[in-house]
């Protein structure tokens, strides 16, 4: 045996182990893809057409037209995500997701309704009271997900709730005698009472 082989044999044998010339070493698996961020799940989702502008309008018999009133602000509408753990993940996350979730386009975090007056250029057909109005289709749920670590090998739970409404309002008029009226048009037709 020469002295090479000697000396190679008595590192084996004092670490159990050698490294072979070329032998790579082989990365960590990884437990998910760094710092990607998910929703995993949703539970309660609500959604509601709600009026945010409302007016009361009094038509004349005999000159019902095209016109534009002012619509008075009954309530603002915000957007938002509250977490309920320590971890988080980005608020435009949650917002699209659940957007998907009640197919609709919705306001980003932070957005909130107008607090004043808006116009809303309707026809009028009927002589009588009308309210015009603007409203926004609200959303709510909660949801669960998570997020991984920067070297893809802790997963986080996050968990919380997201809320907003719709970047498009609908806005319009409703004659307080007309019957059978859904959607906005129902919702509105309150303010006659």
């Amino acid at each position: 045996m020469t002295r090479l082989t000697r000396s190679v044999l008595a590192v084996v044998l004092a670490t159990g182990a050698v490294a072979l010339p070329g032998a790579a070493a082989q990365a960590a698996p990884t437990a998910c893809d760094a710092n990607s961020q998910w929703i995993n799940s949703w539970s309660s989702k609500t959604t509601s057409n709600v009026i945010t502008h409302a007016s009361g309008v009094v038509i004349a018999k005999g000159s019902t037209a095209t016109r534009t009133e002012s619509a008075s602000e009954q309530t603002t509408l915000t957007a938002g995500v509250s977490f309920s753990t320590t971890a988080k993940v980005g608020v435009s996350l949650p917002i699209a997701e659940l957007g998907a979730e009640v197919g609709t386009t919705l306001s980003a975090s932070g957005s909130k309704t107008s607090t004043s007056a808006v116009s809303v250029a309707t026809t009028f057909t009927n002589s009588g009271t009308y309210i015009v109005f603007r409203g926004y289709r609200s959303a709510t749920g909660y949801f669960s997900g998570g997020k991984c670590s920067s070297n893809g090998q802790t997963i986080t739970k996050v968990s919380g709730r997201a809320y907003s409404y719709s970047k498009v309002p609908y806005s319009g008029a409703v004659w307080c005698k007309e019957t059978g009226v859904t959607g906005f048009k129902a919702a509105a037709k309150k303010f006659c009472d």
